[in-house]
Parts: C-alpha cells; sequence; structure tokens
C-alpha cells in the first residue's frame, strides 16, 4: 500500500482521473445535457411522469450515486489512505463553529427559499417547477419513494465531491489560507455546474451552499454535518414537491 501521492504511480493515475470524471467531465455533459433540455422544455410542454416512472428515475439515481460513491471510496482505499483523511470516522470537532456555520447555511438557505415562494413569486416558481423538474413528488407516497435518491445523494456526493475532490485539490494548493480557500471552492464550482439543469439563481446558490458546508468540513474533519444538512435539504425540497407541483386553481 502507498501513502497518498507517494511512491505509486498507477494510484495517482486513479486519484487524477477520478477528480478528472467527476470534478471537470461530469458537471460539463449535465452542462451540454442541460442547454440540450432548455431548448427541448421550451420548445414542448413536459408531459408529466407516472408514479412508476418516477420510481424507477428516484432508484437509478440512487445507483448512480452509489456506484459513484463506491469508486471513490475504492479508489481511496487502494491507496492505502485512512477512511479519516476523507472525514468518515472521525467525530466533528469545533462544534461552537460547526453549529455557527450550521445556522448559517440554513438561513442562506431560507432566505432564498422564502424569496422564490414568496406570494408574488409562487405561481411563477409552480410553472418552473412543473416545466422543469417532472420527476417531482406529487403525494407523499410519492414524497417516500425519494428517500433511497435522497439518501445516497447525501452521502455520496458529500464523500466525492466535498471529501475526495477538497482533499484532491488541496493537495496541490497546499494549506495556506488562500490554498484551502481554493481548494473549498474549485469544488464548489463544479458542483454548480453539476446542478445547470436547474435556473441560474439555483445553480448559484448551490455554489455558496457548497462552499459553506466544504468549509464545515474543513473546520470539523467530518463529513457527517455535511451529509446531514445535504440529506435534510433535500427531504425538505422534495417534501415540498406535491404542494409546488399543484396545478393552479380551474387548470
Amino acid at each position: 500500500m502507498c501513502g497518498a501521492y507517494e511512491g505509486c504511480g498507477w494510484m495517482k493515475l486513479l486519484d487524477h482521473l477520478l477528480a478528472l470524471a467527476f470534478g471537470l467531465v461530469l458537471p460539463v455533459l449535465q452542462a451540454w445535457g442541460s442547454s440540450g433540455e432548455a431548448e427541448d422544455s421550451a420548445a414542448t410542454e413536459p408531459q408529466p411522469q407516472t408514479t412508476a416512472e418516477k420510481r424507477g428515475a428516484y432508484w437509478s439515481t440512487a445507483f448512480a450515486h452509489t456506484v459513484f460513491g463506491g469508486m471513490t471510496l475504492g479508489v481511496w482505499y487502494l491507496g492505502g489512505r485512512s477512511f479519516s483523511e476523507l472525514g468518515l470516522t472521525e467525530a466533528p470537532t469545533n462544534l461552537g463553529s460547526a453549529l455557527a456555520l450550521t445556522l448559517l447555511y440554513f438561513a442562506v438557505y431560507g432566505a432564498d427559499t422564502y424569496e422564490k415562494l414568496r406570494p408574488s413569486k409562487l405561481e411563477e416558481s409552480r410553472a418552473r417547477c412543473r416545466r422543469e423538474a417532472p420527476h417531482m413528488p406529487v403525494n407523499r407516497i410519492e414524497v417516500l419513494h425519494t428517500l433511497p435518491a435522497i439518501a445516497a445523494a447525501a452521502v455520496w456526493e458529500e464523500v466525492l465531491f466535498r471529501g475526495f475532490l477538497i482533499a484532491y485539490v488541496g493537495h496541490f494548493t497546499g494549506s495556506s489560507t488562500l490554498g484551502v480557500a481554493a481548494a473549498v471552492v474549485l469544488p464548489a464550482i463544479s458542483f454548480g455546474v453539476l446542478h445547470l439543469n436547474q435556473e441560474p439563481r439555483a445553480v448559484a446558490m448551490c455554489v455558496v451552499l457548497a462552499i459553506i458546508v466544504g468549509v464545515i468540513l474543513v473546520v470539523t474533519g467530518s463529513l457527517w454535518i455535511p451529509i446531514a444538512i445535504h440529506f435534510v435539504v433535500n427531504l425538505i425540497a422534495m417534501s415540498m414537491g406535491p404542494w409546488l407541483m399543484r396545478e393552479p386553481d380551474g387548470a
């Protein structure tokens, strides 16, 4: 076994390939696909999905995230690195700072959500949701079906975009304040690009919130708080689906 980036050429190659695939190629492909989807949605009204179609999409999402996360853990383990370096085995430290950052996260998230759902913009947001997110649940049963995807995304996106990519970028940027900042911000930008299927404001918010959870990882040395935050936010979003997807009165 070899230490991180030391004396093991093929492990360096796997690290580079993983970072390239998930930090650059996947976000770029998502951006490319999103531009095509935007053109299609502008030309045609998307058809509502059935519960069975949504359930299949949710499980496919959970499976894909688990495969990608497993690849990340595999590369990390084969490199002889401890999972504590990834933030998965250590209890969080600096809990006071973590609490303050968590409150900041939910303050930013809450303010953005209120801005989109305030009475004067509610119908506009509902129309956008029906147009851009036909996979959203429309009843409580469908919300329950989203749980595997919610859990998989919370765990594996944090492992990949926070745990792995921050460590990977940080190896090159160094431990100075500027270097740590770059290690947090660059993966956050990749994470935002991965969400280009959403409106620009939502993409920008993804980047801002990703930076906050990245700072939480750096401050606490643990991924568990970011994973918990990610799960809660995804659950809130899916739980609002039945309300957001409701057709206007008289439709």
